[in-house]
């Protein structure tokens, strides 16, 4: 865990409600959502299955729109994607015909970095994730946690304000699991982004995070917030709590 280090408000959602309709029906996933991260925090969303958690963090990143209600990251809405934010999914959507140093240019080149500039930064990411010596290999000759490694230096190339991960770590075995967590708690005091995770795991959202967002309900609301405390007795009462709610 670490402290949230930014000044000012980050993220804003206001009454947020998120619908989807299929065949005549309507399917209300959120419902008059409340939250705000502040600049420099680290976040972690955790809920049961279909409460939510991926769609809100899909509508910060502007890859969706709500039904109703608004969603401000530095005091402007989001209506679409923006360098100011990147997503980190599950999958590791590396591009198999680049290598890792390749890959991590990607962001640059659709920012229009110039070449040299390009090669320099995505050498320093790949520096910063401990896979400056995997530069010039394919993905096929990555393990999992490192392709995922990859995946973080290409996030944080454009320096982004505000890095949301979606369960990026639920396919790692626990080794590689827990080499992960550190790398991107490391990442965060390095670069004092902004930070949400969406995670199904209670320990994950403890041991990393500034503040725990509990989902729950179908549509999804917060129905608790909990700050991670430091104390060993406190932090296991923390967490028999967040699975209490969690019906776990």
């Amino acid at each position: 865990m670490s402290a949230a280090t930014g000044i000012g408000q980050a993220v804003h959602v206001r009454g947020l409600d998120k619908r989807f309709s299929r065949r005549g029906a309507e399917n209300v996933v959120l419902e008059q959502l409340e939250l705000t991260i502040e600049a420099g925090e680290f976040v972690s969303l955790i809920g049961r299955s279909g409460c939510g958690k991926s769609t809100l963090l899909e509508l910060i990143a502007g890859l969706q729109q709500p039904s109703a209600g608004s969603i401000e990251v530095g005091g402007r809405a989001v209506s679409g994607p923006g360098p100011d934010r990147t997503i980190v999914f599950q999958q590791y959507a590396l591009f198999p015909w680049r290598t890792a140093l390749q890959n991590v240019m990607f962001p640059l080149e659709m920012a229009g970095s110039g070449r040299a500039e390009r090669r320099r930064i995505a050498r320093e990411r790949l520096e910063v994730v401990g896979l400056a010596h995997a530069a010039d290999r394919y993905a096929s000759e990555l393990s999992g946690g490192m392709q995922q490694r990859v995946g973080l230096a290409r996030a944080l190339a454009c320096d982004p304000q505000i890095l949301l991960l979606d369960e990026p770590f639920s396919g790692a075995d626990a080794i590689t699991r827990e080499g992960l967590q550190q790398l991107l708690a490391d990442l965060h005091r390095r670069f004092a982004s902004t930070v949400v995770l969406v995670t199904h795991s209670v320990d994950e959202a403890l041991r990393l995070s500034d503040r725990v967002v509990v989902l729950g309900g179908r549509p999804g609301r917060i129905v608790a917030e909990v700050r991670p405390s430091a104390d060993r007795d406190d932090a296991a009462a923390q967490r028999e709590q967040i699975l209490a709610l969690l019906g776990a």
